[in-house]
């Protein structure tokens, strides 16, 4: 009986550090997750720079934003811009690697919009 009291506690003690990184990970630092490559950045136009900063911004306002109060139909037309803003990064991209984003925030960002929906 005791034994099996030190396996469950050792067991869900085990589970509860698993799931700890993720709980990190999630609460992340707003400010590390969209990045712009400055060296490919100056190769643009000025008026495709600011463009490349804007939408570096939004996507960054995005992935930090709480969505957990939005309704479905906010959070689809979230997942709808972050869409349009990304094809329009690839457009920019095309000499070059000019804004990134990490594949661990694509993953969070995505089992958030699963868990919530």
């Amino acid at each position: 009986m005791i034994m099996r009291t030190i396996c469950s506690r050792i067991l869900s003690f085990s589970f509860l550090l698993a799931l700890a990184p993720m709980t990190i990970a999630v609460a992340g630092e707003p400010g590390k997750k969209i990045m712009v490559n400055q060296e490919n950045l100056a190769k643009l136009s000025p008026a495709d720079q600011e463009r490349v900063l804007a939408i570096a911004d939004r996507l960054e306002t995005i992935t930090t934003m709480d969505r957990s109060e939005l309704t479905a139909a906010e959070r689809k037309a979230l997942r709808t811009e972050a869409r349009e803003l990304k094809d329009e990064a690839r457009e920019f991209n095309r000499g070059g690697e000019v804004i990134y984003i990490s594949a661990g925030t694509i993953i969070i960002i995505l089992l958030l919009i699963l868990i919530l929906t």
